[in-house]
């Protein structure tokens, strides 16, 4: 009996080593997780000051989840390999393709992580800077998710967007900063919708609801004569009584900005406003295809939307005012199509696709290739104008903005060409010199 009670204290003895063991274990790990979060909040505060100071374009990739076989990994928070020898027509002992980037972003990323990365550059506009945020990638792979959220169109016509992506959220704690400091400073929020689709600019915000009772013209000055028979001195007019801005055209502003003449924006007091603008745009976007029988999958694939944030500050203390501005940018689809050959035979994709035997299927995307070769290679003459996209984008391509960019790719092997494309494309904005941003 002595020995049996004696095993026992021993059993008791060692299961109490054994939980406790554990609750050690526990509290290193939680202790391990919060070192990791403040490590990487470090390198990420420690980037955006490096390239602020380098004045890159900032660069991120983010894979598809994949359907099947995935032809990407990622060793590192900065490397991407890309598995060609897995595809039927490459040789087994074809070696994998290395690209290095800002960040990887894995298939497993929330929306919030995604955020997190960007967060800086957004946020940097409530201090006057100019920054800019463009989602790339062929279609399906994930730019307007990134870049929105998920959107979901009703029976009844309505619009839903759930899963907010990087704008929606960076409008949130845009409003949410500006409610706790509202004591120290006047702001204001401007918003505009413009969507670019075979060159032609349209106004997504004209025929909303929002647009109708609140929006006003932008990059309209009055002129000084006008001023001194009593006309109002700001910078734009009431949609509803200004003339009609059925036409719109690119042109530089005083200040030698490229703005987008008669152009609605809404001023936004809220996130919801910022909310109702998509969601009543987007609505209005559908059923105007829906009565021109527009294929809407393939409009969407070969459109570009601009969504842009002004933000004017002042302190009310020392009378300071900083003017900001934030584009969200997302690109039509870089798909590819084979080019027309003389009974020649496509060749495989190994290398760029914009190459001998691959072309990109939207014009516009092309030339925003040809122009993020020019500035990669430093050529004196940038064909900005040669493409409605370029044309609009050509100040946050040239100087005095924040850029970055995320490159949406798809990690099915059937996407194996477009996405080395999509990767070498991504691979050359990186080289892209901006130049360091200025507050405004």
């Amino acid at each position: 009996a002595s020995d049996v009670y004696k095993r026992q204290a021993l059993e008791g003895e060692r299961k109490a080593g054994k939980i406790s063991n554990q609750g050690s274990f526990e509290s290193d790990i939680d202790r391990l997780r919060t070192k990791l979060a403040l490590e990487r909040s470090m390198r990420r505060k420690l980037l955006n000051e490096v390239q602020d100071l380098r004045g890159m374009i900032r660069v991120y990739c983010r894979p598809r989840k994949p359907s099947g076989t995935s032809i990407i990994s990622a060793p590192s928070q900065e490397i991407l390999m890309l598995h060609r020898e897995r595809a039927s027509f490459q040789s087994e002992t074809s070696t994998p393709l290395s690209f290095e980037f800002d960040g990887i972003l894995g298939t497993e990323a929330t929306q919030d992580e995604v955020y997190e990365e960007m967060e800086a550059v957004c946020l940097s506009a409530l201090d006057g800077y100019n920054a800019c945020l463009m989602a790339f990638g062929q279609s399906n792979s994930g730019k307007t998710y990134t870049m929105l959220g998920k959107v979901m169109y009703q029976n009844d016509g309505d619009v839903h967007i759930e899963d907010y992506g990087i704008q929606l959220q960076a409008a949130q704690q845009l409003f949410s900063i500006m409610e706790q400091r509202r004591d120290l400073y006047t702001e204001t929020v401007s918003v505009s919708l413009v969507e670019v689709s075979n060159e032609r600019l349209i106004d997504l915000l004209v025929g909303t609801e929002i647009g109708d009772a609140v929006g006003r013209l932008e990059s309209i000055r009055k002129s000084t004569v006008g001023r001194r028979r009593g006309e109002s001195s700001h910078d734009g007019n009431s949609a509803s009584q200004s003339e009609k801005p059925n036409r719109l055209e690119i042109k530089t502003n005083r200040d030698g900005e490229t703005t987008v003449h008669g152009l609605v924006s809404v001023e936004a007091s809220s996130f919801e406003d910022v909310l109702n603008v998509w969601t009543q745009s987007l609505k209005a976007r559908k059923q105007r295809l829906v009565e021109q029988s527009v294929d809407f999958e393939d409009y969407e694939a070969n459109c570009h939307i601009i969504c842009t944030l002004k933000i004017q500050s002042t302190n009310t203390v020392s009378g300071l005012t900083t003017l900001g501005k934030v584009q969200f940018v997302d690109l039509a689809g870089s798909d590819l199509i084979p080019r027309r050959t003389s009974g020649k035979k496509v060749s495989t994709p190994d290398s760029l696709v914009a190459g001998p035997d691959w072309k990109f299927a939207n014009r516009s995307i092309a030339t925003f290739s040809e122009v993020i070769t020019a500035r990669s290679q430093f050529h004196r003459s940038v064909p900005y104008r040669n493409a409605t996209i370029t044309h609009l984008l050509s100040d946050s391509l040239e100087a005095d903005t924040k850029v970055l960019l995320v490159a949406c790719v798809s990690s099915d092997l059937k996407d194996l060409h477009e996405t080395i494309g999509t990767l070498k494309f991504a691979q050359t904005v990186r080289k892209v010199v901006i130049g360091k941003a200025t507050r405004h």
